[in-house]
């Protein structure tokens, strides 16, 4: 099943699990031109943020 980057972003709106497993496969695939970029971009920087704010344990 074919999913356009705007029906992706829409997805990511209403069921964010579909849209991780959708995003995934896609990726998985090397379908690039059907990510939805925008919020990928937005939950890998959250991610990262969420990474930072751990505490360091030795």
């Amino acid at each position: 099943m074919k999913i356009a980057a705007e029906q992706l972003s829409e997805i990511y709106e209403q069921d964010y699990l579909w849209w991780l497993e959708e995003t995934v496969r896609l990726l998985k695939e090397r379908h690039l031109n059907q990510i939805d970029y925008d919020h990928l971009i937005e939950e890998l920087e959250e991610l990262g943020n969420e990474q930072k704010r751990q505490p360091i344990v030795l």
